[in-house]
């Protein structure tokens, strides 16, 4: 009789401790939704930055396609700067001076284009260029 009930003790030991190894289900919703909140950061962040990359593309392709139009109008081709703004600075000119070797002088003048593209979402970002353009070169 004692080998039977150190058995059903046993026995009554073994499912109390499975009991408690198991997950309650506050356990069970409280990870899901700590592991949603986790999913959704990540993927917000992963949608801003395509955004983002999409920007960058637009931006430089704006910028190509202007010092494209600036260095044609420089060429004199006959290619129009409409949408463009085209302004000159107030530099004639620059020295830069070498330590040891003397100093080299440029003249010419100084523009400053700017022109506006769409990026990912639609809204309208400007660009710029400035370019020296030394005398005699135009």
């Amino acid at each position: 009789m004692k080998k039977y009930v150190t058995a059903n003790r046993e026995m009554a030991d073994l499912l109390n401790s499975n009991k408690e190894q198991a997950f309650s289900l506050i356990e069970v919703l409280v990870a899901i939704f700590i592991l949603l909140v986790i999913i959704i950061s990540f993927s917000m962040l992963f949608s801003e930055s395509f955004i983002n990359i999409f920007a960058s593309g637009y931006k430089s392709e704006a910028q190509y396609k202007l010092q494209d139009l600036v260095e044609n109008k420089f060429l004199d081709t006959d290619r129009s700067l409409e949408g463009v703004n085209v302004t000159p600075s107030n530099i004639s000119g620059f020295t830069v001076e070498f330590t040891g070797l003397g100093t080299v002088s440029v003249n010419g003048d100084e523009y400053l284009f700017e022109t506006t593209f769409s990026d990912a979402r639609g809204n309208q970002r400007p660009v710029n260029l400035t370019i020296f353009v030394p005398e005699g070169s135009n």
